[in-house]
């Protein structure tokens, strides 16, 4: 299973600080006064840039297979050994994983950049709508989750539903 660009966004949603409005009144009028606009940083083309832009790169910078898919030839299908995608870095990382764990590291490379051109075509595709699912504040209640995979998307297996889970 690849891993949740969704469950990365979440988190950047999360640690968001609050921010000042951007004071856009860079001219003067013919008094002297200041004129333009005084953009809400919580719609803001900033703000936006700032969570989606390396969405994905990011995402799976933290992430690395594991276990080996070398050392798992023999198991069944379905048992703990088989090979996923694990989260090694960062907020919520797996304990006792390391980044290095696959002998096959073309492979992973490769794999890497299919799902980072998945990710980036997925998020560029509904853009739209997920800003705009982000500013009228849909992600806070629902959960990214939810709204990227369930009602933008539909692309997602499992539950829906308020903060519901949902694998890409």
């Amino acid at each position: 299973q690849p891993p949740p660009p969704q469950n990365e966004l979440q988190a950047r949603l999360e640690k968001e600080r609050p921010r000042n409005h951007l004071d856009m009144r860079h001219r003067l009028d013919k008094n002297g006064n200041r004129w333009g606009p005084v953009i809400d940083y919580r719609i803001s083309e900033l703000r936006m840039s700032e969570l989606l832009d390396d969405l994905c790169q990011k995402t799976l910078d933290n992430y690395t297979i594991y276990p080996d898919p070398a050392k798992v030839k023999g198991k069944a299908a379905g048992s703990h050994g088989d090979p996923r995608w694990v989260k090694y870095k960062g907020p919520g990382a797996e304990k006792g994983v390391r980044s290095k764990v696959t002998s096959d590291k073309a492979k992973q490379k490769h794999l890497k950049q299919e799902l980072e051109g998945f990710c980036g075509a997925l998020i560029g595709e509904h853009e739209e709508d997920l800003v705009d699912a982000i500013r009228s504040n849909r992600t806070a209640e629902q959960g990214v989750s939810a709204v990227l995979c369930h009602t933008i998307s539909k692309r997602c297996k499992g539950e829906g539903g308020a903060r519901g889970g949902g694998e890409l």
